[in-house]
């Protein structure tokens, strides 16, 4: 801070005080103003006096805005060229339909004239056709500049509420000129926005503007749900009811590519449910950061629910028999009463329900019950990366230093790959869990040891363990210890590779029991926990029978249990193929299909070929689309085997017609491999749909494989222990 005089701005002579004087005008005072103006970091250093000449003169003002407000009329209509910092909230730039964007600058002005409030509306993020860039707390930026593509359709509204300095561009010039330190600043703070900005195109263009649009960019917290490692088994949505009687969060919410942002509460900074609310029945908790609601003073009025504009907050009907189990619940907690005494005068009907991240347990329900760890909980910033905490460290000291430009900003490989989170992130969970890596390498490498024994018994016997244990153990001669090497199904190291194996197949069942009988819960682990250990035994215990039986079966029970066992462990495969293939071909497709678009779209002008292979690419999207309606399982099958054989032709095709016609062979080969993802891309959407078709089957009939699998074992067993006696 500098050290000149650090007074603020005196009001102007005129004004009168006490009785009769004018009323106060609206919005800050000037003493207001310079406070806020000398706690912000970029005009650190400048002379306070000159700050209260700034405001004082008009140079320089704040405006605050509430959510949704358009930044319009910012100097009181001047049409001068001003600079935007925003000190508080954040703002965002995007494009409207130009008629409903006139409308509505027209309903905002006519109420500030009028000073009254904008009736309650949807948020504008909804109506935007594209949110293009966004500005939060210290960030720089020219309104001018921004509009100065579409100014019909391009507006500056606030996201959440925000405080906004207007600086006339002719007065910061002056100050520029007579504090270079300042100029420097400015410079760097321009430079910071158009380097974030800069990056932001083509699909990451789309990803920014889902960031926006659905509220993520003022959310504290997003529950994601990862679609390559979830297999649709609802485990959290019937966890979180067993808990509150009501699920608190619904799959299926806003998604894009390999993510599903589920619909739940996200604990937005401004918080839009708690203001309407009329009986104190809802309120920010500072200490656990959580919106709670107060269920013995709600009223049921749906104030709260209808301002979420997220559908985070529902509201439940007492009176339906199918919430019985919600109704319980309150009962228990004694929440319900009304009447003299309690917080209620009548009783309510209707209550209202939202996630508090069950703040008042040690785990959260949904995510300690989910087997593959595909729900998560994690901070937005994570994903949606519009800046660098550098860039942030940078905008809160006021632009001092110099900040490199970003190696990435709105990564694409999370929407197109998956996250690849497995501890949960910020999630709260229960129960420990094994690094599955871990019993992996012991059961496998305790199955090579014994399938390299079952090999040298029965073709190298002499270097077998049993022929060494026979002449250390029992002293046997050479030829007596070698005769005594056999292996067979009914010999004991063949029996108790048998009884090992099926005990891990049993074991398998352990999951699904659980998954049925909350009280075995309460057995240590957690779900993800016990589903690595089903997969794993469910692998490796099948391939312990598979020593066991030598391929030799004594019986036909014992050659139908062994086929039983090799039909469920496939089934098991190629579900497990199924769930991970079905989501990346019906999430990925338009994240991935949107940059390799981006990129030929680039190298079209100066590369004719790309136009000749986009006209292969489309009519090989019209030969998909038709067999999307028309083909049957067994056809889309056989279309994709075929196109696979035709590829290797296909590119060479492409790769004869694009040589002599691109400027480099590094562009040829991006326009191959892009064009070719292209198609592969489409050929996708020929079987996905029917294998929606294979999920709905094998859901039907994996489970009672299983059962006729242990079956099967278990009268094999009961057999060879009758003929053994």
């Amino acid at each position: 801070m500098s050290a000149a005089a650090t007074t603020a701005p005196k009001p102007a002579k005129g004004a009168k005080a006490g009785k009769g004087a004018a009323p106060a005008p609206e919005g800050p005072s000037r003493e207001d103003i310079f406070k806020e103006l000398r706690g912000l970091p970029l005009l650190d250093g400048l002379p306070s006096d000159l700050l209260a000449e700034c405001v004082t003169k008009g140079d320089l003002d704040l405006k605050t805005f509430d959510r949704d407000d358009f930044v319009i009329d910012a100097m009181g209509g001047q049409k001068e060229a001003v600079t935007h910092i925003v000190r508080s909230g954040q703002v965002a730039v995007a494009m409207f339909d130009a008629k409903w964007l006139d409308a509505k600058l027209g309903e905002q002005r006519k109420a500030a004239s009028a000073k009254k409030k904008n009736k309650k509306q949807d948020p504008v993020m909804r109506h935007a056709e594209k949110n293009v860039a966004n500005f939060e707390e210290n960030d720089v930026y020219n309104p001018q500049a921004l509009a100065a593509v579409d100014a019909k359709r391009t507006a500056i509204y606030a996201v959440t509420p925000a405080k906004i300095m207007i600086w006339r561009q002719a007065r910061i010039a002056d100050i520029c000129v007579a504090y270079p330190f300042f100029a420097q600043r400015l410079r760097r703070s321009v430079e910071a926005g158009s380097s974030r900005l800069g990056q932001i195109h083509g699909v990451k263009q789309e990803i920014f503007d889902f960031n926006i649009r659905h509220g993520l960019s003022v959310s504290e917290t997003a529950r994601v749900r990862q679609l390559d490692r979830c297999i649709d088994c609802y485990e959290c949505e019937r966890a979180c009811n067993e808990r509150y009687g009501h699920e608190r969060l619904h799959l299926n919410g806003f998604r894009l590519g390999m993510l599903d942002f589920v619909a739940t509460c996200r604990t937005c900074v401004d918080q839009r449910c708690i203001d309407p609310c009329n009986f104190d029945s809802i309120y920010f908790d500072t200490a656990k950061r959580e919106i709670v609601i107060v269920e013995d003073k709600c009223t049921g009025c749906t104030l709260c629910a209808t301002a979420c504009p997220y559908n985070a907050i529902d509201m439940v009907d007492l009176d339906d028999p199918e919430n019985e189990n919600f109704r319980i619940v309150l009962d228990e907690r004694g929440v319900l009463q009304f009447g003299a005494g309690t917080n209620r005068k009548a009783r309510t009907k209707r209550m209202a329900s939202k996630c508090d991240h069950c703040s008042n347990y040690e785990d959260q329900a949904c995510i300690s019950h989910c087997p593959t760890g595909a729900l998560i909980e994690i901070k937005p910033t994570e994903i949606f990366q519009d800046r660098t905490e550098a860039q942030r460290l940078a905008a809160s000291a006021g632009f001092d230093h110099t900040v490199m430009r970003p190696a990435t900003v709105i990564p694409i490989k999370a929407f197109q790959q998956g996250l690849k989170i497995t501890d949960g992130a910020d999630s709260k969970l229960s129960g420990g869990r094994i690094n599955p890596a871990i019993y992996w390498s012991i059961f496998l490498t305790a199955f090579l040891i014994c399938a390299v024994e079952v090999a040298l018994r029965l073709y190298l016997p002499r270097f077998s363990a049993q022929y060494w244990y026979n002449r250390t153990a029992h002293g046997w001669d050479h030829y007596l210890a070698l005769t005594r090497v056999r292996y067979s199904p009914g010999v004991e190291f063949a029996v108790y590779l048998g009884y090992f194996g099926m005990g891990l197949i049993v074991a398998t069942m352990g999951y699904p029991l659980r998954k049925r009988f909350r009280l075995l819960q309460r057995i240590p682990g957690s779900a993800q926990g016990w589903f690595d250990f089903h997969l794993m035994a469910g692998i490796v215990g099948p391939l312990f029978v598979s020593l066991h039986t030598a391929a030799r079966f004594a019986n036909t029970v014992a050659a139908l249990a062994y086929l039983a066992t090799v039909i469920t462990v496939v089934s098991g495969l190629v579900g497990r193929y199924i769930y991970t293939y079905l989501p990346k071909g019906l999430n990925a497709y338009d994240v991935e299909a949107l940059e390799h678009e981006r990129v030929l779209a680039g190298l079209r002008a100066k590369n004719p070929g790309v136009a000749a292979c986009e006209l292969e690419l489309l009519a090989y999207r019209n030969l998909v689309t038709n067999l999307v309606g028309q083909a049957g399982l067994l056809r889309a099958l056989a279309f994709v085997m075929r196109d696979q054989l035709k590829r290797p032709g296909r590119w060479l095709l492409r790769r004869r017609l694009l040589k002599g016609v691109t400027q480099t062979r590094r562009e040829a080969r991006e326009i191959l491999r892009r064009t070719g993802r292209l198609m592969l891309l489409e050929r996708r959407r020929v079987l996905v749909p029917k294998a929606k078709v294979l999920l709905t089957v094998w859901k039907k009939i994996h489970v009672p494989l299983a059962i006729v699998l242990l079956s099967l074992a278990t009268a094999h067993i009961v057999i060879a222990y009758s003929l053994s006696m």
